[in-house]
C-alpha cells in the first residue's frame, strides 16, 4: 500500500514564526511543490526584509495568502507582523496594523518614541505583543467555520497610516477585483494587496465589506 503524500495536494498553514517554518517546507519541496501556504500575520523581527532564502515568500508554494493583522515597524511599537506584502493574495485585515477593540490603537498609542518604551506597563505590553497578532489565526477559522463572507478590496497602501482605520480600498468590488479571506481564496483571480473591515468582537464580520 502506497501512503506517501502528494505535496500538490497540501494546504499548510502557520501563525507568527510557524510562517516561516512552513516557507522552510515548502522550499524543501519541489516537483511537484507544495500546493498552498497560508501564513497567519508572518513574524517581523528577524524576517522583513531579508534573503527571501530565510522568510517566506511567493515561491515557496505554488500559492501563498497571507493574512495581516499587526505590521507595524517592531520599534518603537512593538509590531511583530511583517508590513509588506510577501504572497500572491496579502490581506491587511482593518489596514493590517492595529485590530479593533485591542486595548490600543494607532491614534491612542502613547509610546511614538524609543525613549518611551521603560515607560510601557507590562499589561501595555502583554496587550501590544498578543492582541492584534493573535488576530489572524482566529480571523482564518472564522473565516472556515462560520457563513459570513469576508470580501476584501483592493488596497491602497500608501494611502494608509498607522491609524486604524485610516486606509483607502476601491468602492469598486466583484468576483473579478476581489478576493475572500478563508479556503475559497485560491479561487478567485484577483491577485496583491486587499483589505477587509471586520467588527472588533465574534463573528468578527464587518458591515462595509460583508457582501454576503
Amino acid at each position: 500500500m502506497n501512503h506517501s503524500l502528494n505535496p500538490a495536494t497540501l494546504h499548510l498553514l502557520g501563525h507568527s514564526l510557524g510562517s516561516h517554518i512552513m516557507a522552510y517546507v515548502g522550499k524543501n519541496i519541489t516537483n511537484p511543490s507544495v500546493n498552498r501556504i497560508t501564513a497567519l500575520d508572518p513574524a517581523q523581527p528577524g524576517f522583513e526584509g531579508k534573503n527571501p532564502i530565510i522568510r517566506l515568500d511567493e515561491s515557496d508554494a505554488s500559492f501563498i495568502d497571507v493574512i495581516h493583522t499587526d505590521g507595524r515597524s517592531f520599534l518603537p511599537f512593538l509590531g511583530l507582523g511583517m508590513t509588506s506584502g510577501v504572497g500572491a493574495v496579502d490581506l491587511f485585515v482593518n489596514g493590517g496594523k492595529w485590530q479593533p477593540n485591542c486595548i490600543l490603537d494607532g491614534e491612542s498609542f502613547p509610546y511614538k518614541s524609543i525613549y518611551k518604551l521603560p515607560k510601557i506597563t507590562i499589561n501595555i505590553l502583554y496587550n501590544l505583543a498578543t492582541c492584534s497578532h493573535s488576530r489572524a489565526p482566529r480571523y482564518m477559522a472564522v473565516a472556515i467555520k462560520e457563513s459570513c463572507h469576508m470580501w476584501a478590496h483592493r488596497y491602497h497602501s500608501e494611502s494608509a497610516s498607522l491609524r486604524r482605520r485610516n486606509f483607502i480600498a476601491d468602492e469598486k468590488c466583484d468576483e473579478i477585483s476581489c478576493t475572500i479571506m478563508g479556503l475559497q481564496t485560491t479561487q478567485f483571480p484577483a491577485r496583491g494587496n486587499f483589505v477587509i473591515e471586520t467588527s472588533g468582537t465574534y463573528s468578527f464580520c464587518g458591515k462595509y465589506f460583508n457582501n454576503n
